[in-house]
């Protein structure tokens, strides 16, 4: 079992200057296979409200300190910003290449496996790492693989929108399994949307909070707690 690099992509729907970041990580998905490359995106309302914000997002961007779009990072380090137009997309894509290539041929810190199934309404998550302890955290994300909505930077179908994020604590480490509950989900993303308008005296004349049962994926990964530096990831498709 080798590297799998984690890219994590923190953008806007209403931030052209996303533009360039968010094709080049497109890219990144048609190009490298799961097994080599986990791929998230967090939606934030920078510079404007972004309907694909959630909780788990505007938590993931505190852990970083993010406070602008687009911010990329290849296995827990900034590398690039990414920013920039159509025109200088094939030249980002180069670059996040670039990082992945570079990181991809290293040996893993920590053996990962995954494997996601549903149960009811719940995506039932079973992990295991060949070696824990307390220096790393161990993370589960689940993910919507696509999202179809035009927003002011022209993109219409979002890759990778990340609908959940979970710190898994030490009892379910022991246990090797965890249940996230797609309702939950749902209802945690639509409270802070709604939040966010009334802080923002702003009303989103469509909402994205639901969950595409469809397109899911879950990305496991394993990063420093003090480095913050991805030691491994694994995927799985929802089956």
């Amino acid at each position: 079992m080798g590297k799998t690099v984690l890219a994590e992509l923190f953008t806007g729907s209403e931030c052209p200057p996303c533009l360039a970041a968010d094709l080049g990580f497109d890219g990144l998905i048609e190009t490298y296979e799961p097994k080599y490359l986990a791929v998230l995106e967090y939606h934030l309302p920078i510079p404007r409200p972004d309907p694909m914000m959630n909780h788990a997002t505007r938590l993931r961007a505190q852990y970083y300190g993010v406070n602008s779009t687009p911010t990329a990072f290849f296995d827990g380090a900034k590398k690039n910003n990414g920013r920039g137009g159509r025109a200088v997309a094939e030249e980002k894509y180069r670059q996040f290449s670039e990082e992945i290539n570079a990181l991809v041929s290293g040996a893993p810190a920590v053996k990962l496996g995954v494997q996601a199934s549903w149960k009811g309404d719940s995506v039932v998550v079973e992990f295991k790492a060949d070696k824990t302890g307390s220096g790393a955290d161990f993370n589960l994300a689940l993910v919507q693989t696509e999202e179809k909505f035009r927003g002011g930077n022209g993109i219409v179908f979002h890759k990778m929108v990340v609908r959940e994020f979970i710190t898994l604590d030490e009892a379910a480490l022991q246990a090797g399994s965890f249940a996230i509950s797609l309702p939950g989900s749902e209802a945690a993303a639509a409270e802070r949307v709604s939040k966010y308008e009334r802080e923002a005296l702003f009303t989103f004349p469509e909402k994205h909070s639901r969950i595409d049962r469809s397109r899911l994926r879950v990305v496991f990964f394993a990063q420093e707690k003090i480095s913050k530096e991805v030691l491994n990831a694994a995927v799985s498709d929802v089956k």
